[in-house]
């Protein structure tokens, strides 16, 4: 999604429920032969997992390419929290951790107009102006004060080689699905 916000547009990315109270992005791997998820028989913690942190590691990278452009626009990775929905009547059972995200979703989970705060705060707040590449969420602690730079707890997410090779393969595959070339952001340049 894109907002107008103060002095900088800004993208923000919902990861959704992957860090604090998931261990599915702190577990998260890549399988480079298979970016595609094409050999993934499950729709479980270990794809989802793997999402989460792909994710995460693509919006960091966007960023980073942003600033080398010098475009005046950020992006931020953002976690609403465990939130009371109907996306939890989807859980499979047979994953463990499932169920206990399943419980905890209905014991201490967000309406979703609270789950919403880190999205408003991310797209409007004028103090991260000029601070893209922060991921933004609720505290480690509790599930509620969802305006909070938090870090990731998986180190692949810190992995500037791997994050560019992502980028670079994510866009291989969307001109191979598409047929058509897709625009690229620099990729060369300091790190950031």
């Amino acid at each position: 999604m894109v907002c107008a916000a103060w002095y900088f547009p800004r993208l923000w990315l919902l990861p959704s429920l992957s860090h604090a109270h998931s261990p599915a992005e702190m577990f998260g791997t890549i399988n480079w032969d298979d970016l595609k998820g094409a050999r993934i028989h499950t729709s479980g913690t270990p794809a989802y997992g793997r999402a989460k942190l792909m994710f995460l590691m693509f919006t960091y990278e966007l960023q980073r390419r942003l600033r080398l452009l010098g475009a005046p626009v950020e992006a931020f990775a953002v976690h609403p929290g465990v939130v009371a929905s109907r996306l939890m009547d989807k859980v499979n059972f047979r994953y463990p951790f499932a169920i206990l995200t399943y419980v905890l979703s209905k014991i201490a989970g967000q309406t979703p107009s609270l789950g919403a705060q880190s999205t408003i705060y991310a797209a409007t707040n004028p103090k991260l102006t000029g601070h893209g590449g922060q991921y933004i969420g609720p505290n480690y602690q509790l599930n509620f004060f969802n305006c909070y730079p938090r870090k990731p707890y998986n180190l692949r997410a810190y992995h500037v080689d791997a994050r560019q090779r992502l980028w670079d393969e994510t866009v291989m595959i969307l001109e191979e699905t598409t047929g058509r070339q897709v625009p690229n952001l620099p990729s060369v340049g300091t790190r950031v």
